[in-house]
């Protein structure tokens, strides 16, 4: 996966964990709702754990999905730097 479309795919993710919505998340993205879902379906696969617990009105983070989103806070974080420190020194 490339860097840009880690943090796309982490900051998804971020945003449906803060919003508890997909239907809020995808507003803040391109997106429709159920691809905001599709995405995430996705990130869990690849996870290998289930990240949300979903309902008809919210979602709301696992354990598993609160401990990845310490980290994904984190590796969102290190990207940006990593990319404003390469093009302060080109």
């Amino acid at each position: 996966m490339n860097p840009d479309a880690l943090t796309q795919q982490l900051s998804l993710f971020l945003d449906v964990l803060e919003s508890g919505s997909f239907s809020a998340a995808a507003r803040r993205h391109p997106l429709t709702p159920s691809a905001v879902a599709r995405r995430i379906d996705t990130l869990e696969s690849a996870v290998g754990s289930r990240l949300f617990v979903r309902s008809t009105h919210a979602v709301r983070a696992t354990p598993a999905g609160n401990a990845f989103a310490e980290r994904a806070r984190r590796i969102v974080e290190e990207l940006r730097l990593a990319r404003a420190e390469a093009v302060s020194l080109s």
